[in-house]
């Protein structure tokens, strides 16, 4: 099975007063109901909740971003016991910064270096992007090994613009994550960089 850098895909960061912040803003968000009614109109599972833009976050998140603008906060819902379908995010977006907000200890993000044939359509004002191979399989999964797996414990940069899903198959529970998307699609690690703590940072030597 081929197996990705993880540096290049996923990066964690501890926990700290921001991101505690942050899980406290996104949980009024949290809506069962509301989110299975939205789930059975679409043929995934796994979909955007609720959308908050820059002019309706807290003024907190604007500050504690520093260079890194806001372009939106997702909040991504996935049905208990279910898996969504394989895709890449928007027009080719690079990265995101993921945080667990509700029952992320059992459901797994996965990526996958298959070359699948992308099948792209629009809805809920983006553009999606999923597999021509799941389309015509559906309802029918993908279960061919994944190259990387992720249990959502921490803040982390994540590379949306590889092969994707969630499986929540074995959590019998519904999983909730706040995802932030950033105005002019920085790369993963431009935003990996601007979000390490300056004393990690590695030591770069002064040019002459």
């Amino acid at each position: 099975m081929p197996t990705l850098e993880v540096a290049s895909v996923v990066r964690e960061f501890e926990w700290n007063d921001f991101y505690d912040r942050l899980r406290d803003f996104g949980a009024q968000f949290i809506d069962d109901a509301t989110a299975q009614t939205q789930s059975s109109r679409t043929p995934d599972t796994h979909i955007v909740l609720k959308r908050v833009m820059p002019e309706d976050l807290p003024v907190f998140v604007k500050q504690e971003m520093g260079h890194l603008a806001v372009q939106h906060l997702q909040i991504f819902w996935i049905k208990a016991r279910s898996c969504g379908m394989i895709h890449t995010d928007g027009l080719d977006r690079h990265c995101a910064l993921n945080i667990p907000l509700r029952n992320t200890d059992l459901g797994i993000q996965e990526w996958f270096e298959h070359p699948f044939t992308e099948y792209a359509f629009r809805g809920n004002g983006t553009v999606s992007r999923v597999t021509t191979e799941e389309v015509h399989q559906y309802p029918l999964k993908w279960d061919k090994p994944a190259s990387l797996q992720l249990v959502l414990k921490k803040p982390t940069v994540v590379n949306t613009n590889m092969w994707h899903r969630v499986d929540n198959r074995n959590n019998p529970n519904h999983r909730y994550v706040i995802s932030l998307r950033f105005k002019d699609n920085p790369s993963f690690e431009h935003v990996v960089r601007c979000l390490t703590p300056v004393e990690d940072l590695p030591y770069e030597p002064p040019t002459a």
